[in-house]
């Protein structure tokens, strides 16, 4: 079993996204995912910064503030997984015959300006650059696919496909 939540979406056993990542606050190989990222570069990984940041209490709380995401309380290194699949398929099962998993190890670097303010149960009040960048200490697999902006601007109704990893 994939482990994928029932209302997630597909598994890309195809490598159409093999820039999209998993991050997690530990290495080992039975760790969760916190959330997804995407490969920028071949040692850069685009994240949201209240991702590898804590919640933490306002210092002055006179408002519907339960908690405040910022620069102040974030992790100093996170795991980064890849993960891609071989193109030997196995047509009982329906799914590739391989798949890869590799771990980076990367310096986390939250935008200067994040700040997310949360509400009751944990409704976003406020979302101001909430982007991290984590510097990976080597580069990604040599093939491996990076995400490339495509230089347009996007338009009203134009679809959107989003990919990331979800549990359990």
């Amino acid at each position: 079993e994939t482990g994928l939540l029932p209302h997630a979406g597909s598994v890309d056993d195809r490598n159409r996204h093999a820039s999209t990542v998993m991050l997690s606050l530990s290495g080992g190989p039975a760790a969760q995912p916190r959330c997804s990222g995407v490969l920028i570069g071949p040692r850069l990984v685009l994240t949201a910064g209240s991702c590898v940041c804590e919640r933490r209490k306002p210092a002055s709380s006179s408002g519907p503030e339960a908690a405040l995401i910022d620069g102040a309380a974030c992790a100093q290194h996170v795991f980064v997984t890849t993960v891609t699949h071989g193109t030997e398929w196995n047509s009982l099962l329906q799914k590739p015959k391989e798949t890869r998993f590799r771990i980076y190890r990367g310096e986390v670097h939250p935008h200067p300006d994040l700040q997310v303010i949360l509400g009751e149960k944990d409704a976003v009040i406020e979302s101001r650059a909430d982007l991290g960048a984590i510097h990976l200490e080597e580069a990604v697999e040599e093939g491996l696919r990076i995400s490339s902006a495509s230089g347009t601007e996007a338009r009203a109704g134009e679809p959107l496909i989003t990919a990331g990893f979800a549990h359990a």
